[in-house]
């Protein structure tokens, strides 16, 4: 009996070790000529929609290396307005998000912190630092203006539509009226679409497209794939159109919703900033009667503070122009468009005249200081008493809630794992998994928060921020948290503003 039950173990472990021999051992079978080809019809015959390419102004390569030459001769102190090539200043030369006594008075610095490859040594050792930072500033110049001459599809406009306003689910007749009200934002902010014809139209040619996995019809107590719509005429008068959740559909519809996060994202910074610093609950913005209000100059702080951490996801504006200046543009669109309101004082100024203001400052050679630190101190009010305007703060903070979530899990694992050194590789999985459970128990309040490049670019900005340290152990990269007094400050100021735009 027992050398029966013996040989049945034997045979159990043999045929195991068999079958992970032959998945993970043995080399990948091989690719026949007809199997690429039948690949190659079956994308070939596949129904992907339509793209139309447009190409943006050409500069001149010449005249930007020479400016940038030409500069880089200068010293610091000739250049007091000369952006970084990211937009953002050094971390090292940027004062501390809790030094805010001089941050208005620090200007952008010139230089950026060299950053070493993982894969490489070149690009640290051979190439010049100048000609580093010439080849980042024109990629970064490239990038930009390829992003902000998109042409955004109706796939695009319908997929961001869902997951920042409609994540409960909208009527078809609600969707097609905020697709239109969409397209006029993206041309008021001189951006162009990709598509033509009645909006009813190219909804259900959008729904078509994004298939039943990532888009859901509900009515009638059940569910059918929106490629089931029938004829245009009667696609108003039907139940709920709403976006699956789950993973991983959400990170597919995430990628059709991206390329329209850059229409809005200097507004979004700052709409998170006038959250934090107002404390506002988004979950019950209905019930917030009294007026809140915030100074200018400690949110347009904090918004390059989130700019800052932010920088491996995206680029915030170009080389050439400064991350400050756009900002407070961005910042005077907000009041104009009365979500926020300058508190009444004696001056009486009006705000139609602020930008120009400003734009006058900056073009004479004198500069008054005291009206400067006045213009700074400027106290801003939150339209709380109209719903339209605070509508639509909901809406610019919704457009980077999810990857903010994503960098406050990544915060409060650094303040909780890395009391000791881990391998990076470790870190991360570690993280990833705990924000694919916090999904799965719906816990999580945006399922794309999972994203696993998010959240590898949001260990990149903490790192850059001086707030971990990467180094070299043999092959491994090891991660720990910096040895410095100033660092738990740092960490502690981006856990409280991460975490108050949870909600």
């Amino acid at each position: 009996m027992h050398t029966w039950y013996l040989s049945v173990l034997i045979m159990r472990r043999f045929w195991m070790e068999t079958i992970v021999m032959k998945k993970w051992v043995l080399p990948k079978k091989r690719e026949t000529f007809w199997g690429v080809v039948k690949g190659v019809v079956k994308v070939l015959s596949g129904n992907y929609g339509s793209v139309r390419v447009d190409f943006s102004h050409p500069f001149s390569l010449k005249e930007y290396i020479q400016r940038n030459a030409s500069t880089s001769m200068m010293s610091d102190d000739d250049l007091p307005d000369t952006p970084s090539p990211t937009g953002i200043g050094n971390a090292a030369d940027t004062p501390s998000p809790m030094d805010t006594s001089n941050a208005g008075d620090v200007p952008s610095p010139t230089n950026i912190s060299k950053a070493g490859s993982c894969s490489s040594l070149y690009g640290t050792d051979i190439v010049i630092e100048d000609q580093r930072q010439s080849i980042e500033g024109v990629a970064e110049h490239v990038l930009y203006y390829s992003v902000q001459s998109q042409s955004l599809m109706c796939t695009n406009l319908v997929a961001f539509l869902l997951l920042t306003k409609y994540r409960e689910g909208t009527t078809v007749k609600q969707l097609i009226r905020d697709i239109d009200w969409l397209k006029g934002e993206l041309r008021f902010r001189k951006r162009d679409v990709g598509f033509v014809g009645e909006t009813s139209e190219v909804l259900e040619y959008a729904m078509e497209l994004l298939t039943e996995n990532l888009v859901i019809k509900v009515g009638d107590n059940n569910i059918k794939p929106c490629t089931e719509l029938p004829q245009i005429k009667p696609c108003t008068e039907l139940p709920q159109i709403k976006p699956c959740t789950e993973l991983p559909q959400i990170f597919e519809l995430s990628y059709y919703a991206n390329p329209v996060l850059s229409v809005f994202l200097l507004e979004s910074v700052l709409a998170c900033s006038v959250i934090f610093h107002c404390d506002i609950d988004m979950s019950s913005v209905t019930k917030q009667k009294k007026d809140v209000t915030a100074n200018r100059e400690d949110i347009l702080t904090t918004a390059q503070s989130l700019c800052k951490l932010l920088k491996y996801d995206f680029i915030f504006c170009p080389p050439c122009k400064r991350l400050e200046e756009e900002l407070a543009d961005a910042l005077d669109e907000l009041v104009t468009s009365e979500i926020l309101r300058v508190q009444e004082d004696d001056t009486g100024c009006g705000d139609q005249h602020q930008k120009w203001a400003r734009s006058l400052s900056a073009t004479v050679s004198w500069d008054d200081d005291e009206d400067n630190e006045a213009f700074d101190e400027q106290m801003l009010k939150v339209n709380v008493h109209r719903s339209d305007c605070f509508n639509k703060l909901l809406f610019l903070y919704r457009v980077l809630a999810p990857i903010l979530e994503s960098y406050y899990l990544t915060a409060l694992h650094i303040s909780r794992d890395l009391a000791v050194e881990l391998p990076e590789d470790s870190f991360i999985h570690i993280l990833h998994n705990h924000a694919k459970k916090r999904v799965e128990k719906k816990l999580a309040s945006f399922a794309e928060s999972a994203a696993l490049s998010t959240i590898k670019n949001a260990v990149k900005g903490f790192e850059d921020s001086n707030i971990v340290n990467v180094y070299y152990a043999g092959n491994v990269r090891m991660m720990e948290l910096r040895d410095h007094y100033t660092v738990w400050n740092k960490l502690n100021y981006y856990l409280d503003l991460l975490e108050s735009l949870r909600n």
